[in-house]
């Protein structure tokens, strides 16, 4: 004879599963990738840009030379400063010397000193000045796009470039507000790339704080895991997010 209770169990099993699946349905993400850092560098001075050693789509390392403004006049600037200050630390040691022959005040050594601190703080300030000339690169990237040419002037403010850091990928979507429940940090989801035909393994790691009123979406952040070669930043794909059917 033989024994039904295997069976049954098959058929609870097989029932339980397609309650499961009946229970749950895939809704399709629309996401993008985007760098790990990027920024948009603008003038912070007037001046004539002299030196874009560096094109659109070209690599950078951090500390690199981006952008140079002609500096000639402020750097002339900076050196009068310095021979001020020099000259007024020179008259307070000097004044400030005297007292011992009892030929000098204690006021007059107070105002040399107070003159040698504006003439420091003036140096300061030409130094501060100086430094904006040049803009150098804050991270390891690539010029994503260029705003200006040599020979070019540019006024505080102007935008200059926009560089990212790609050595890293991110992916970015906005998931309806109704998917909050079902995500959650270091959850696990298959990434369809568009421009490539070609599926990576992702990990949410960051959610946003709160869901947009207007939208009823929350800002969700993954990172990809493994394989990256042939994926660049501003790419798209499709991801399936699972939910209980309502």
């Amino acid at each position: 004879m033989i024994s039904t209770k295997p069976m049954i169990k098959l058929s609870v099993f097989f029932a339980t599963f397609m309650v499961s699946i009946a229970s749950v349905y895939a809704e399709e993400t629309v996401v993008r990738l985007v760098p790990h850092q990027e920024t948009v560098l603008s003038a912070a001075m007037e001046g004539r840009i002299i030196t874009l050693p560096f094109k659109e789509g070209e690599a950078f390392k951090k500390g690199d030379l981006l952008l140079g403004f002609d500096c000639i006049y402020e750097k002339s600037q900076l050196e009068k400063a310095q021979a001020v200050s020099k000259a007024a630390n020179k008259k307070h040691q000097v004044v400030a010397g005297l007292k011992k022959f009892k030929t000098t005040t204690d006021l007059e050594i107070e105002l040399a000193a107070l003159e040698a601190a504006k003439a420091k703080a003036d140096e300061k300030m030409m130094i501060a000045t100086v430094r904006k000339c040049s803009l150098h690169a804050p991270f390891d990237g690539k010029v994503s796009t260029l705003d200006v040419q040599p020979h070019q002037f540019a006024t505080p403010g102007t935008k200059l470039m926009r560089i990212i850091d790609d050595t890293a990928l991110n992916v970015e979507f906005f998931a309806s507000s109704h998917l909050t429940p079902y995500l959650n940090v270091g959850q696990e989801f298959t990434l369809h790339i568009v421009e490539t035909g070609t599926q990576h393994q992702s990990r949410i790691i960051r959610l946003g704080a709160d869901i947009d009123p207007v939208s009823h979406s929350i800002k969700v952040v993954a990172t990809i895991i493994g394989e990256k070669q042939g994926l660049m930043a501003g790419m798209s794909g499709q991801i399936s997010l699972l939910k209980a059917k309502p």
